[in-house]
């Protein structure tokens, strides 16, 4: 009873868990550069991990590399979009375009999280209500 009570408050605490997964896209989302470049080597790191740790391989979800990947693109894609008007550091949004320079600089990433996490939640709520 007691290790069902610990398990909820420290290893499979939603708030602990996904902070943790927080900390790259924070560091590496403040350009699509970045991101993809992280993404990419995050799946490198995860494809030879499950090679050596094979014999737990049904503990790691497919497509968690490429998810990672994804979510990591996502949120860049906004931060650089929005807070240089670039994409992979070419000009997207012309010169008429003023940049949002919060978005490139950390709070802006906590913003998009923000954001993305509300979207997500959203759907999966919509999802659900059917």
């Amino acid at each position: 009873m007691l290790s069902d009570l610990t398990k909820g408050i420290i290893k499979e605490n939603p708030l602990f868990v996904q902070l943790l997964g927080v900390c790259p896209s924070l560091a590496t989302s403040g350009s699509l550069e970045n991101a993809v470049g992280m993404g990419c080597a995050f799946t490198f790191v995860l494809f030879f991990s499950n090679i050596i740790i094979s014999l737990i391989r049904k503990l790691i979800p497919d497509g968690m590399g490429i998810g990672f990947t994804f979510a990591l693109s996502l949120i860049a894609l906004f931060r650089e979009l929005i807070g240089s008007g670039k994409l992979f550091g070419h000009v997207v949004l012309g010169s008429a375009y003023t940049p949002v320079l919060i978005f490139i600089l950390p709070a802006g990433a906590f913003l998009t999280m923000g954001f993305v996490f509300a979207m997500v939640n959203y759907f999966r709520q919509k999802g659900d209500a059917r």
